[in-house]
């Protein structure tokens, strides 16, 4: 029998609470994650160390997930 993931612990539950991570950050927000510029987050994405997802023709959000497993492999 499969337990029960309670509502607070799900990914939908997590991102509609105030002040939870993002799940897709713009390159404003992951170049002050990563503190850096939007320059290098784009040089970073061209490189193939990050992921981009594009929502529509002009709106692009990397996954928050990315830009940590790079500073973790950084560290």
């Amino acid at each position: 029998m499969h337990a029960s993931i309670p509502a607070a612990n799900t990914a939908a539950a997590q991102a509609a609470a105030p002040g939870a991570a993002p799940i897709l950050m713009t390159y404003k927000s992951a170049g002050k994650a990563l503190q850096c510029s939007r320059a290098t987050v784009r040089r970073l994405i061209k490189g193939g160390k990050l992921r981009v997802i594009h929502l529509s023709a002009r709106a692009v959000r990397i996954p928050a997930a990315d830009v940590h497993a790079l500073v973790q492999q950084a560290a």
